[in-house]
C-alpha cells in the first residue's frame, strides 16, 4: 500500500461489527497499527495484528469498510512471506431475494444433539 492510500482526514469512523464496534472486537487483540485508508476508491478500516508465537513470526492484516459491516480484504504474512489473502470482489445491497432461499429443503431432516 502506498502512501498515497492512506486517508489524513480529522474524522473518525465508527464501524458496526457484529453488533459492536471493530475498537471493542478487537480490543483483546495484538493490534499493531489501525486507520482510515482508502481501497478502491473507498474509505476502510485498516487493522494490522502481530498475532507472533512460538516459532511463526505472524502479522494479519484487514481491510474493514466504513460504510458497511464488510470485511474487504485480508492477508497474513508469515515470516515476511503472504501465506494467505482474501478480498471481497462483488458487494449488492438492497437486492430482492426469494423466500424460498430460507426454506428448509424437503430432503434435509435436522437433528437435535
Amino acid at each position: 500500500m502506498s502512501k498515497d492510500d492512506v486517508y489524513y482526514g480529522e474524522e473518525s469512523a465508527v464501524v458496526d461489527w457484529e453488533g459492536r464496534s471493530l475498537a471493542d472486537a478487537f480490543a483483546d487483540q495484538p493490534v499493531v497499527e489501525a486507520k482510515i485508508v482508502t481501497i478502491d476508491g473507498k474509505k476502510a478500516v485498516y487493522m494490522e495484528l502481530d498475532n507472533s508465537y512460538e516459532g511463526y513470526n505472524q502479522i494479519t492484516r484487514f481491510w474493514y469498510s466504513v460504510e458497511y459491516p464488510i470485511l474487504y480484504r485480508y492477508e497474513i504474512e508469515d515470516g515476511g512471506t503472504i501465506i494467505a489473502t482474501g478480498e471481497t470482489t462483488k458487494f449488492e445491497i438492497n437486492v430482492p431475494l426469494d423466500d424460498s432461499l430460507f426454506e428448509k429443503p424437503e430432503d434435509v431432516e435436522f437433528q437435535n444433539l
